[in-house]
């Protein structure tokens, strides 16, 4: 979706948001507190708040029926909102009482369909083929093609999408979505290395979550002990997040972790390793260190910050 402040809307592919609450007068969209439904009494969106300013690139991510479509759709004036207020260009455009019709909201959107229409030319149906239609290469290109247009003419637009990857590549922020609420809102690098709630750390890529205490500062585990940057309590039950590319591998016989598995993928290995207690970690390598399933390792996390979350809030 691409947001016009200016003149007559230039369509565009379904973009993302970035960052924090603006106000109206500095921001091309807000969203405040926006619920949308499609039954009474059981939310689609709940208390969705978040603000794209001019130029920028915003991604909506998360898992089928996150959300993500029904916020585009309420920002086009597809979906009518039941609670909150959405603003284009400090207008008000939607509330529960307010609901300014999409032609004259002065947004173009791209819809994601994967039917092929029957009035066109083969030619022009793949002109209309959605990222995810392409073969990896092809929407690499595409991403990039597209993401250098946007930026040209400071487009700013909302992208929908469950490929974080996708995400990443295109937007200046991402809002991630869970179960239709907004879990996170922040910059891609925020997003990856200090993500908000264990959900946010494991949709955006591999993490492992490792248990611990807390004592005297410090919270002890299996892979050593780790500063608490969240000041719990002693005793306190926590999980240290854990990224791949955190753990580093060195093959020692005798060893008491063990490599379970290996995918090779072009310029790294995956490894999957079992600890002592049958706890799984997994651990990027180079693709020129290569480990057979069975190899006994020790393991070194190289983390250069401590990412904690509170034993309860890492269930479910």
């Amino acid at each position: 979706m691409a947001l016009d402040h200016s003149t007559t809307p230039t369509p565009s592919q379904e973009t993302t948001f970035q960052g924090n609450l603006f106000t109206p007068t500095s921001s091309v969209l807000e969203l405040r507190y926006v619920s949308c439904a499609y039954e009474t009494g059981r939310p689609a969106v709940q208390g969705i708040s978040f603000a794209a300013r001019e130029g920028e690139i915003l991604c909506l991510l998360g898992p089928s029926g996150s959300g993500k479509t029904t916020i585009l759709r309420a920002i086009a004036g597809f979906e009518p909102v039941c609670s909150g207020q959405l603003f284009l260009s400090g207008q008000l455009v939607s509330s529960p009482d307010t609901m300014i019709p999409t032609e004259n909201r002065r947004v173009g959107m791209v819809f994601q369909e994967y039917a092929l229409f029957p009035h066109l030319r083969v030619q022009d149906n793949i002109a209309f083929e959605p990222f995810s239609n392409l073969d990896p290469d092809m929407a690499g290109r595409m991403r990039q093609e597209l993401h250098d247009l946007l930026r040209r003419t400071r487009t700013t637009t909302v992208l929908v999408t469950h490929d974080h990857d996708e995400a990443f590549a295109m937007a200046d922020r991402i809002a991630v979505l869970n179960h239709g609420r907004l879990e996170q809102f922040d910059t891609p690098e925020m997003m990856y290395h200090m993500p908000a709630t264990p959900f946010v750390a494991d949709f955006v890529g591999q993490a492992d979550f490792i248990p611990g205490t807390v004592s005297q500062g410090m919270v002890h585990t299996e892979l050593g002990e780790f500063p608490d940057t969240i000041e719990c309590k002693d005793g306190t039950a926590v999980v240290v997040m854990i990224r791949p590319d955190d753990i580093h591998l060195v093959p020692k016989e005798g060893a008491s972790s063990r490599v379970i598995s290996r995918q090779f993928h072009g310029s790294e290995n995956l490894y999957t390793v079992s600890l002592p207690s049958g706890q799984i970690v997994h651990s990027s390598q180079g693709s020129t260190s290569v480990y057979q399933a069975g190899t006994t390792v020790e393991l070194r996390v190289l983390a250069t910050h401590t990412v904690l979350f509170r034993r309860e809030d890492s269930t479910g």
